[in-house]
C-alpha cells in the first residue's frame, strides 16, 4: 500500500527536468500567456444579477434578513398554527420559470423563513384547487420527484455564485437532498407535509451543521425557492431572472443573519460498517462468500471533509447495461460505487478521471471541500496486493464571480507501467454582460510507455440570449493520437475538430391554445486527422414543438461523413432522420417514443424505442417498461439486429421499505437475459438492508442470494 506522500515522492523520482517533454510544456505556457490578458479583461467585481421586477420580501440589495427565535422553535408537523411562524419573514410573488418566463404564477405560493442558533426553518404554503389532482404518491428517501407536486429550497452556502445545495420535499412527504449535483450527499434535516382542502404545507428544519460553508463572521448564503405543480403543470420560483432563470446562483438573493455553529466538534462523524453474505447454487459456481468493510467520513472544518474506506463493497446493487445504439465507439457507463460517487463533484471530468476504470481495490482515502476561494479534491485508492495505485488532485480557484481557474493531476501506478496526466483551464464571463462565456482547457498525459504520451486542448465560446430563448456555441478540440490517460474516458484520439451550434426558442402570446413553444436548433462540424487527412464533417437541423406543458413532438435530421480507422480506411456517410415524442408528464402514465431511420454503416437503418412509466398510487406500485429494436440491412451482407426488452417493478411497502424486480433481455448482437429482485430497507438514520435474489451485474439469470447490511454509527 502506498500513501499519498509516497505517491508524490514517486512523481518527483520519475520525472527529472531533462526527461520532461519540453515542447508540450512550452505550448501550454504559450497557451496561458495568450489568454491571460483575456482573463484579466473579463474579470469584474462580484455582483448579483438582478431581475427586472421587484422581489417580494427582499430589500433593494436583494437581501433577506432571517428573524431569529430566542427561546422557542416551531413544531415540524405540517401546520403553521404555532405562534413562532408569525415571526418569520414572508415571501410571496412567485413567477413562472417556463414557459412565459417571469410572468406571475397561476397558483399562489407563500414561503416563510426564520432561524435559531445553528438551524434554519423554512415553510411553504402552496395553494391548490383540488386535493385529488395532487401527484404525491412517492414515499422513498432520495427518490426522484420530477413527476410529483413538490417544493425546493436552493442554497448557495459558499456564496460563490457557482454551486448549489438543493433540498426537495413533495406534498406527500417524500424528500431528497443534493449537494452540487451529487444526490449521494445527505443533509441533517427534519421535514413534514400535510394536505388541506385549499393548500398543502411543507415544513423544513435544517441543521446548518451538515452544510458546506465558510467558517466566518457575518456569513451570507444565496437562496431561492421553487415550486413544481403537476395539474395544472407549472414550475414557479420566488426569483426568476430574465436570462438566467431560477436555478443559476448568480441571481439568488442574499440570506443574512444566520447563526452558524462555531464548534467543529458538533459536526457528526459518520461511520458506516457493512457485511455482505452471498451463496450461489448454480452448477460450476457453487459456494458461499462473506465480505465486510468500513467507511468513515470525518469533518475537518465546516467546509472540508475527509473520507476513508477499507475493504469497500464491490457488490453493486444497481447495474448499468449498454443501450442499443449505432455506436462505433465505447459507450460510457457511470460508476455506482459509494466511495467514488460520494463527493464526485470535487474531481475532474471523465476525460481525465473515470473511476470506472479502477477495478477491485482494497482501500482509499480522500479529502474534499472548500478553502477560501479554492475548491479541493484529493483521492488515493490502492488495489489488491498493491497491483495498482491511483492518486488524483483537482483544484479550482474562483478568481471572481465570473471567472474560475482549475488544475488537475491524475497519477496511476501499476507494476508494469505508470501514467500521469496534468491539466489546467479556466472559464469566464465577459465583464458584467454574462451573455458570453469563454472556456479553455489543456491536458497532457505522461507515461513510461510512449504510446500513452500526448495532449488534449479544447476551447469554446458560448452565447446565451435574453429570457434564455436563444443561444449558440463555437468549439474547437484537438486530441493527439497518444493522449491516453489510464483512468480517463477518451474513446477517440488523433483528430482536430471545430463545431458550431445554434438554437432559438419562440413562445406565443400567453393565451394561446394551440402550443406552448417551438424550438429550432442546428449544428455543423468539420475535422481532420492528426496527419491532415479527412476525419469528419457533420451537420444537422432539428425542431421541437411543445404542444402543452406535458406533451412534445420533434424531428431531427443529421448527416455525418466520418472516418473509423478501426473498421476500414474509407469514411462512412450516414444520413438519418429521428422522430421523437413525449406525453403525459406529471400524470400517472407517461410515455416516450422515438423512431430513427436512414443510412448508417452503408446499410439501411430502422431503429425505434418505446418507454412507458405507470404509477398506481392506490397500490403503491411503479412500473417501467421499455422496448427498443435496431435493424440494419446491408447491401452486400446479412440483416443484423439488436433487441432490448426491460421491465422494472417497484412496490412501495412503506416510506422505508420497498421491493424491486428487474428483467433485462437483449438479443441479436448480444445475448443477455437477467432477472433480479431486491428487497431494501432504508432508514433515515442511514442504516440499510438489502436482500438480493440473482445478480444485477450478470449477463444471465444466476441462482444467487445475497444479503447486505449497512450500519451507521
Amino acid at each position: 500500500m502506498r500513501s499519498i506522500w509516497e505517491t508524490q515522492v514517486s512523481l518527483h523520482d520519475r520525472y527529472t527536468l531533462r526527461s520532461l517533454p519540453v515542447a508540450p510544456f512550452l505550448r501550454f505556457g504559450a497557451f496561458l500567456l495568450v489568454f491571460a490578458p483575456v482573463v484579466a479583461c473579463t474579470r469584474s467585481a462580484a455582483a448579483h444579477e438582478k431581475p427586472s421586477y421587484p422581489v417580494d420580501g427582499a430589500d433593494d440589495n436583494l437581501t433577506v434578513a432571517v428573524p431569529l427565535l430566542v427561546d422557542a422553535s416551531p413544531i415540524i408537523d405540517g401546520a403553521l398554527d404555532e405562534g413562532e411562524w408569525s415571526k418569520a419573514v414572508k415571501l410571496t410573488g412567485f413567477r413562472r420559470c417556463w414557459t412565459f418566463r417571469g410572468t406571475p404564477a397561476a397558483v399562489q405560493t407563500t414561503a416563510y423563513l426564520m432561524g435559531t442558533d445553528g438551524r434554519l426553518y423554512v415553510a411553504f404554503k402552496c395553494e391548490i384547487d383540488d386535493p385529488s389532482k395532487l401527484q404525491a404518491s412517492e414515499t422513498r428517501e432520495d427518490a426522484r420527484l420530477s413527476s410529483e407536486d413538490h417544493v425546493r429550497i436552493l442554497l448557495d452556502t459558499l456564496h460563490d455564485h457557482r454551486r448549489v445545495i438543493e433540498l426537495g420535499v413533495s406534498a406527500g412527504g417524500a424528500r431528497y437532498d443534493k449537494r452540487w449535483g451529487n444526490n449521494e450527499w445527505d443533509a441533517v434535516w427534519d421535514t413534514a407535509a400535510k394536505v388541506y382542502e385549499s393548500c398543502y404545507i411543507v415544513e423544513i428544519d435544517l441543521d446548518l451543521n451538515s452544510l458546506t460553508y465558510e467558517k466566518q463572521e457575518g456569513q451570507t448564503f444565496g437562496v431561492n425557492l421553487v415550486r413544481s405543480s403537476m395539474d395544472p403543470y407549472e414550475v414557479t420560483a420566488w426569483v426568476v431572472d430574465d436570462r438566467l432563470g431560477s436555478e443559476d446562483s448568480r441571481c439568488f438573493p442574499h440570506l443574512s443573519g444566520l447563526l452558524l455553529p462555531k464548534k467543529l466538534a458538533e459536526r457528526p462523524v459518520k461511520v458506516d460498517t457493512y457485511v455482505v453474505a452471498m451463496n450461489e447454487s448454480k452448477s460450476g459456481a457453487e459456494g458461499s462468500s462473506e465480505q465486510a468493510g468500513v467507511d468513515v467520513e470525518y469533518p475537518l472544518t465546516p467546509s472540508v471533509t475527509s473520507r476513508f474506506t477499507l475493504f469497500p463493497d464491490l457488490t453493486n446493487v444497481e447495474a448499468s447495461f449498454e443501450s442499443i445504439d449505432v455506436s462505433y465507439r465505447e459507450q460510457f457507463l457511470p460508476d455506482t460505487r459509494d466511495f467514488f460517487v460520494n463527493q464526485a463533484e470535487f474531481f475532474p471530468d471523465r476525460e481525465l478521471f473515470h473511476s470506472g476504470r479502477i477495478g477491485d481495490f482494497e482501500g482509499g482515502a480522500k479529502v474534499t471541500g472548500a478553502w477560501g476561494d479554492y475548491r479541493l479534491g484529493i483521492l488515493d485508492a490502492y488495489g489488491k496486493d498493491e497491483s495498482r495505485n491511483d492518486f488524483v488532485t483537482h483544484i479550482t480557484r474562483q478568481l471572481d464571480q465570473h471567472t474560475d481557474a482549475k488544475f488537475s493531476l491524475v497519477d496511476v501506478h501499476k507494476p508494469d507501467f505508470y501514467g500521469t496526466t496534468l491539466a489546467g483551464g479556466f472559464g469566464t464571463d465577459f465583464k458584467d454582460d454574462s451573455h458570453w462565456h469563454l472556456d479553455l482547457d489543456h491536458a497532457h498525459s505522461l507515461s513510461d510507455v510512449s504510446t500513452r504520451e500526448g495532449h488534449r486542448t479544447s476551447g469554446g465560446l458560448q452565447y446565451k440570449g435574453g429570457h434564455g430563448q436563444s443561444g449558440g456555441r463555437i468549439r474547437y478540440e484537438e486530441v493527439s493520437p497518444n493522449f491516453d490517460p489510464i483512468s480517463g474516458f477518451n474513446p477517440r484520439r488523433g483528430y482536430r475538430k471545430g463545431t458550431v451550434n445554434a438554437w432559438k426558442l419562440w413562445e406565443p402570446e400567453q393565451g394561446s391554445r394551440f402550443y406552448r413553444s417551438y424550438e429550432l436548433f442546428s449544428h455543423y462540424g468539420q475535422g481532420e486527422t492528426w496527419g491532415g487527412d479527412f476525419y469528419a464533417r457533420d451537420y444537422g437541423l432539428g425542431g421541437i414543438l411543445n404542444i402543452t406543458d406535458r406533451d412534445r413532438v420533434g424531428v431531427i435530421a443529421n448527416r455525418e461523413r466520418h472516418l473509423e480507422e478501426n473498421i476500414r480506411p474509407e469514411p462512412f456517410d450516414d444520413r438519418t432522420i429521428t422522430l421523437i415524442g413525449n406525453a403525459g408528464r406529471g400524470k400517472d402514465i407517461t410515455g416516450r417514443a422515438s423512431y430513427k431511420f436512414g443510412t448508417v454503416e452503408d446499410s439501411r437503418l430502422n431503429q425505434y424505442s418505446v418507454n412507458l412509466d405507470w404509477r398506481k398510487p392506490a397500490w403503491d406500485l411503479r412500473t417501467d417498461v421499455s422496448y427498443s429494436q435496431r435493424g440494419q440491412d446491408f447491401k452486400h451482407g446479412p440483416l443484423t439486429s439488436a433487441e432490448i426488452f426491460e421491465v422494472g417493478l417497484t412496490w412501495l411497502l412503506s416510506a422505508e421499505h420497498w421491493l424491486s424486480l428487474r428483467w433485462f433481455k437483449r438479443s441479436g448482437d448480444k445475448d443477455i437475459d437477467n432477472l433480479s429482485m431486491t428487497y431494501r430497507i432504508h432508514k433515515a438514520s442511514g442504516n440499510e438492508f438489502f436482500l438480493i435474489l440473482g445478480d444485477p451485474l450478470a449477463e444471465e439469470i444466476r441462482e444467487r442470494i445475497a444479503a447486505k447490511y449497512v450500519h451507521r454509527f
